[in-house]
């Protein structure tokens, strides 16, 4: 069973989110580069998610002020 949480903390005029679940942690030999597009460490993996992920995070927080 994949064990997932979600935790948001305010900061001043900031807001913190961390995600985090049990899957075993990302290798920090690749830990730049989980965003970019197309980057993925699965074999049939399209490394697209975790970019567009960030993307969409990205455009809507610019629109919080």
């Amino acid at each position: 069973v994949l064990f997932r949480s979600i935790h948001t903390r305010c900061f001043e005029n900031r807001v913190g989110l961390e995600i985090s679940d049990n899957a075993g942690g990302i290798d920090t030999g690749i830990i730049d580069k989980i965003f970019e597009p197309y980057f993925s460490t699965k074999k049939n993996g399209d490394g697209i998610g975790l970019y567009i992920a960030k993307t969409i995070i990205e455009k809507e927080m610019s629109l919080i002020k």
